[in-house]
């Protein structure tokens, strides 16, 4: 179940999602298999298209990156073009994901102690552990469940302390342009 807030007015264009800060753990390995026909509640409708959309980008990334390593230079220029495509819109998506959280989280207690990162950014990570565990070897699958689990358990923990204002987030937005020349 997402975790939801009471605010009162939220800060940005998410507005159109009222009431969710970010989907549970749970939600989000549900959401990355692209053949899930979980009905999903409207406020979640949103975050669960963002989470979908990252998901399709890791698999194809993964794929993508297995072409590089075992084609020519040609099918190396290609799938690096195709690489940075994919993180370029990984970026966007995280992007999304962090101002929808912005717009929910509560105002932080005084002294609440700074996370690392955005929660963006763990649900990327938490997306790409889903993909590792579903493409590697058997030898490594259960150190990639492990990895899904503790990280998902760690997702968990820090959504139920953003919503308590017990820990806040960093301001961050990507600085890197895929592809693109400065």
């Amino acid at each position: 179940m997402p975790v939801t807030t009471t605010t009162e007015t939220p800060r940005s264009a998410a507005a159109q999602h009222p009431g969710v800060l970010a989907p549970s753990s749970a939600d989000l390995l549900a959401w990355c298999d692209t053949a899930a026909t979980t009905p999903v509640m409207p406020a979640s409708a949103f975050l669960r298209c963002l989470v979908g959309e990252l998901a399709a980008g890791h698999r194809e990334q993964w794929s993508a990156e297995d072409r590089s390593r075992c084609g020519g230079p040609v099918e190396v220029a290609v799938a690096k073009r195709r690489i940075d495509e994919l993180n370029a819109r990984r970026v966007a998506l995280v992007d999304r994901l962090n101002e929808h959280v912005a717009a929910y989280a509560p105002a932080c207690r005084a002294g609440a102690a700074l996370h690392t990162e955005t929660v963006g950014s763990v649900i990327d990570r938490l997306v790409i552990a889903v993909v590792r565990a579903q493409r590697v070897d058997r030898a490594r699958a259960e150190i990639a469940a492990t990895q899904l689990r503790e990280l998902a358990a760690a997702y968990d923990g820090l959504l139920a302390e953003v919503a308590a204002g017990q820990r806040r987030l960093p301001g961050w937005t990507a600085l890197k342009t895929y592809g693109a020349r400065p």
